[in-house]
């Protein structure tokens, strides 16, 4: 796997590129300072969408944007529950 969730030493989480060996980005966002459930779940959507690119890249632009979704509602919702 490309991508993996690692949990910081002050107990956040991260999805990590283990191709450059930099925390990973999506959506122009660094994926630190996450859940454990965020973090996993950004890690396999992150694998799903490497995978996509290799095999075909108009399946990937459509996943893309459904993710794209996805993370905002992640956010929304993280939001919401630190009120």
């Amino acid at each position: 796997m490309r991508f993996v969730a690692i949990e910081d030493p002050a107990g956040s989480w991260a999805v990590f590129d283990t191709a450059n060996e930099e925390p990973a980005e999506f959506a122009g966002r660094v994926l630190i300072g996450l859940t454990s459930h965020e973090a996993q779940w950004l890690a396999a959507a992150a694998n799903n969408e490497a995978q996509r690119r290799e095999t075909d890249p108009v399946d990937r632009i459509r996943a893309g944007k459904a993710e794209y979704r996805q993370l905002v509602a992640l956010q929304e919702k993280r939001e919401r529950s630190s009120d």
